[in-house]
This record gives structure tokens, C-alpha cells and sequence, in this order.
């Protein structure tokens, strides 16, 4: 359930049955650099730089924090969460990934969310973000914040298998490919962030707000 916070586009926690989903803070820096410090990681995303070092998770949290701000004024930015176990035990509030949406400004043509995620390569194979997505795309199309937007888009790189797998299954439909990772409106180039993920081919997906609404969390 999302807990309130009137003064944000999307609530600050979102809560699943096994995952809190919250705002980044400057102390995960340390573990963004322990789960993003991997070249497969790296191959699979369009802004995940290898080597990742801890300087990195630092300019990528004040990054994702100075965006939300923007899309709060209603400008073009991105609203991205931590994923957080919160079940009992030794992993619980442990973070494993992240989850979030690109969004141009409310005044903007353009009436798209684009959504991105990746989960660390401990907690690959465990439906964490079968269950992650749908939370966000849900609060998404239900904040009056963002009532502008129509769908929701995802681009892929071409041998990201699962992931594919799991937007297919939540309902994405594939849309589109493009040449490489540089295609569509990403707040931060590939190119500046040296991802391994440059010359790969992009597939594109998207769910409509009418199919996000009807998502079952």
C-alpha cells in the first residue's frame, strides 16, 4: 500500500507483499556500488557504467533525488525507488535493485512514461521484479499527479531475455527495436555513462494507462 505524501507526484514507499519500495538515500551509495559493480549488469542497462565505484552511487542518488524534485514542479525528470526486501530474516531491508519512471514535463507533447529497473545478480530468478513494476506502473496511473500520462514505455536490450519476459507478462506489448542502446529519451546519455549496453539492439515495449490500472498487485 502506498503511504501518503501530499506533496509528491508518487507516494515516498510503495509496500508489496515481500518489497518496500523507497526514495534513495545518500547511505546507499556503499551497496549501489556492491550490487552495480558487475559487467553483466553493466551489458544489460543503458546507464549502468563498469566499473561501478562508490563516487557513482553518489552522483546517481543526488541525481534520482534532484529529479524527482523537477517532476514535483511538473518539469521533465524521474521518479525512481530503491527495492527493499521487507520479509523476516537476514535479507529484510535489504535493497537489491530499483525501479522508476522518465518523465517529460507535464506541459511537455509528449503524454509517455518511460520505465526503467534492474535487480542485483544475487536476487536474479526470485520474481522480484514481477512484483516491483506493477507496484510502480500502478501508482503511477493512479496519481492525479500524472492523470497526462497515456502509457507507459520500456526499451530493452536485445539480450536482456528476461527482462522481456517479465514486461510481457505483466502486459507490455512489444512496440519497436532500434539500433542501439542510444535510441529513445533517457534523462542521461549511455555514451556518458560508458555503459556496456552501447552497441547492443533495443527492443521497445509498452503497456497503455488503461492496462496499468488493471494491473493485479
Amino acid at each position: 500500500m502506498p503511504s501518503p505524501d501530499s506533496r509528491a507526484v508518487l507516494p515516498a514507499v510503495l509496500s508489496t507483499a515481500r518489497l518496500r519500495l523507497r526514495r534513495f538515500e545518500p547511505s546507499d551509495a556503499q551497496r549501489l556500488a556492491e550490487l552495480l559493480n558487475d559487467r553483466d549488469m553493466s551489458r544489460y542497462t543503458a546507464r549502468v557504467p563498469f566499473p561501478y565505484g562508490m563516487s557513482d552511487g553518489e552522483w546517481f542518488v543526488g541525481h534520482v533525488t534532484e529529479g524527482e524534485a523537477a517532476v514535483d514542479e511538473g518539469q521533465a525528470g524521474e521518479v525512481v525507488r530503491a527495492i527493499c526486501l521487507q520479509q523476516a530474516g537476514a535479507e529484510c531491508g535489504q535493497l537489491v535493485g530499483a525501479v522508476g519512471l522518465v518523465l517529460p514535463a507535464a506541459a511537455a507533447s509528449s503524454r509517455s512514461a518511460t520505465l526503467g529497473y534492474w535487480i542485483g545478480r544475487d536476487y536474479w530468478g526470485r520474481g522480484i521484479a514481477s512484483e516491483a513494476v506493477p507496484a510502480m506502473l500502478s501508482a503511477a496511473a493512479t496519481s492525479p499527479a500524472l492523470c497526462w500520462v497515456d502509457c507507459f514505455c520500456a526499451q530493452v536490450v536485445a539480450p536482456n531475455v528476461a527482462s522481456c519476459r517479465v514486461l510481457l507478462k505483466i502486459g507490455f506489448m512489444q512496440c519497436a527495436a532500434f539500433g542501439d542502446a542510444g535510441a529513445g529519451t533517457a534523462a542521461v546519455s549511455k555514451a556518458e555513462l560508458q555503459s556496456d549496453a552501447a552497441d547492443e539492439e533495443i527492443l521497445g515495449f509498452e503497456l497503455s494507462r488503461k492496462d496499468a490500472l488493471a494491473l493485479v498487485l
